[in-house]
């Protein structure tokens, strides 16, 4: 009898040992598991950790995460969002949140039109070097006033770069409704990711609005570190190591190579003559960079959203950064700013 307890007992602590392993290595590998205990983070002499049943270090760069968290002290914006990853060692370097919407479904404003240009370049509906005509403001947001205006001729990147709304609304066109809804699938969106929510897309939205990200699609800045890192992995994405030692998680080649390579060389328009042109001359510095930024009101939280997704150095990326910011009346700081020196300081180090 007593054998027979024992052996029971030896079985049921072997299952509950192996269960606990799972459970915790699932944790361990879980970005928001991790990360929504932000503000529990430990800073060390050798760096951050967290603990749960014991402590765990974490990856972050201690320079970078020591200088990230005293530059957002400065401003009294209310939600700010900041993720770094080191593409080449696939692990987290930095993190700050603030307002705890890290992995809430957000407007994706123009940063949706990374995902029109990469349904464009794999369904071949236009070629990298391909003229892109349009008329009517490049920020108009209202499609009434694109059939106005002198006619405007930009390459793609420059379309890009300026963040055109008519120009990506005549793309989506060009594109179609399905191949854009089959992109998002393709990248992730709508798909629960270890815990991170990824967003979504309003499928009903008029593609005109949909395209240049005016109206209809939703990405979290969690995701959006995802989305940025896999375009500087060369379209292979994957869930990076937070906690040391535990790896990063491959989830899978999600775009071409050439795609991949392509919207990167596409980007430099944003950083070279568009959107984020002035905080990237302020560097002074050598290393190409690219990256897309948005904007536009959101009401959950209420404010303007803003912001910037980018890599670097743009062929052979080792690092991409997210920056999201909601700003009410007073405007602190630009992400597109934040996103660009970030990276600069990295990749200076």
């Amino acid at each position: 009898m007593y054998k027979r307890i024992i052996t029971r007992f030896l079985i049921f602590s072997l299952i509950a040992g192996a269960s606990f392993y799972v459970e915790r290595t699932e944790r361990l590998h879980s970005p928001y598991t991790i990360l929504k205990h932000y503000s529990s983070f430990e800073k060390k002499k050798n760096g951050y950790s967290v603990r749960f049943l014991r402590r765990y270090g974490l990856s972050f760069d201690r320079s970078i995460q020591s200088y990230l968290e005293k530059r957002m002290s400065r401003y009294k914006t209310g939600y700010i969002d900041v993720i770094m990853i080191d593409v080449r060692k696939k692990k987290m370097i930095a993190f700050y949140d603030r307002g705890g919407v890290f992995n809430k479904s957000l407007k994706a404003a123009s940063i949706f039109k990374v995902f029109t240009l990469i349904a464009g370049l794999t369904s071949d509906s236009i070629g990298p070097f391909d003229p892109v005509e349009y008329r009517g403001n490049p920020h108009s947001s209202n499609p009434e006033y694109w059939t106005n205006g002198r006619r405007r001729i930009k390459s793609l990147s420059d379309a890009f770069g300026e963040s055109s709304n008519p120009a990506f609304a005549l793309l989506g066109e060009g594109v179609g409704e399905e191949n854009i809804i089959e992109t998002c699938r393709n990248l992730l969106l709508g798909t629960n990711i270890m815990d991170v929510v990824s967003g979504y897309i309003n499928e009903s939205t008029d593609v005109k609005l949909l395209a240049p990200g005016l109206k209809g699609s939703y990405i979290s800045p969690l995701y959006a570190s995802i989305l940025a890192s896999g375009i500087a992995n060369d379209g292979v994405f994957f869930i990076p190591e937070i906690v040391s030692g535990t790896g990063y998680i491959s989830l899978g080649r999600m775009i071409d190579n050439d795609v991949a390579a392509w919207t990167r060389h596409i980007s430099r328009g944003t950083v070279i003559d568009g959107t984020a042109r002035h905080y990237y001359k302020k560097l002074k510095t050598k290393i190409e960079m690219g990256g897309k930024t948005g904007s536009i009101t959101g009401i959950d939280p209420p404010g303007w959203y803003e912001w910037f997704v980018g890599w670097a150095p743009v062929d052979t990326p080792l690092v991409a950064v997210v920056v999201f910011a909601v700003h009410d009346s007073i405007k602190y700081f630009s992400p597109a700013e934040v996103g660009l020196y970030m990276m600069n300081r990295y990749l200076k180090k």
